[in-house]
């Protein structure tokens, strides 16, 4: 239950949102309340505005502005190696991480922000090249990627 379809189809070629993918770690966490309040004026389910706050009060997530989390954005493969990395810090599991050149052989366009938690989720086989060994850090991420990733991160 970490992932909703529509109805009775998963969507598994369908990019994952940043909204469900939060909703999906909250739901990891046990669905904590959080502590700080939001003033983000997206559209969120019931379930999406506990768990961005949640997110949000535990230093998981940030918003695009200071009124918008962009729940519906699409996630992209970088910021979902960002949300996990953090989620682990968050957890006391993150070791920190080399950043190894040759992670991928894009890593050189995976944004500086990012490339500690891209290190890390690869060295940790949570992330996986499509094909290659590219990462592709600025593709959407898929819905069947993202269960997989959590999958991999969890099953440890």
């Amino acid at each position: 239950n970490l992932m909703d379809g529509n109805g009775k189809e998963f969507l598994p070629k369908e990019k994952t949102g940043r909204a469900v993918f939060v909703t999906s770690l909250w739901k990891l966490a046990g669905c904590p309340d959080g502590d700080k309040e939001i003033s983000f004026t997206d559209e969120l389910s019931d379930d999406e505005q506990k768990a961005v706050r949640w997110a949000y009060s535990v230093g998981i997530v940030k918003g695009l502005t200071e009124t918008c989390f962009g729940a519906q954005q699409e996630l992209t493969r970088e910021q979902a190696a960002v949300l996990l990395y953090r989620y682990a810090v968050l957890n006391g599991t993150a070791a920190s991480a080399d950043i190894e050149e040759n992670a991928f052989a894009d890593i050189g366009d995976v944004a500086d922000y990012a490339k500690t938690a891209v290190s890390y989720a690869a060295q940790k086989g949570w992330i996986n090249g499509r094909g290659s060994g590219y990462m592709c850090p600025k593709s959407s991420l898929l819905r069947a990627e993202a269960a997989a990733i959590l999958q991999r991160c969890f099953a440890e």
